[in-house]
């Protein structure tokens, strides 16, 4: 599911749109979000770690406005970027480059999730 900053700034305004946003987010598999603010990331992973009670959460982020999503995230994953080093820098998990995400999730997912 792909969600827009433009989205999440009507459904932090409107109790009624955020409850039916927030029922299609936690039957999603993953939700990336576009366009949005750094509260506005740090607000999507809160909701889901509240919401979704026994699941853990991972945000990837590669500069520094990612930096509160990655914190807040059960799991943190940052990519070094030309933006600097921010977002590796608060992660859990640092990655040369977004190629190197198949092989964390694909290969190594489940071992990790079990020592974290």
């Amino acid at each position: 599911m792909t969600v827009s900053g433009e989205t999440m700034q009507v459904c932090l305004y409107n109790p009624e749109v955020y409850q039916e946003i927030k029922s299609l987010i936690m039957e999603a598999e993953s939700v990336i979000m576009y366009r949005s603010s750094p509260a506005q990331k740090a607000e999507m992973v809160n909701m889901v770690k509240k919401e979704a009670k026994g699941q853990k959460t991972m945000a990837i982020g590669d500069g520094a406005n990612d930096v509160n999503m990655i914190i807040n995230a059960h799991i943190g994953v940052g990519i070094l970027s030309k933006e600097g080093n921010a977002a590796a820098a608060f992660g859990d998990y640092a990655m040369p480059d977004f190629q190197c995400l198949r092989r964390l999730l694909f290969w190594h997912g489940r071992p990790f999730m079990i020592r974290l």
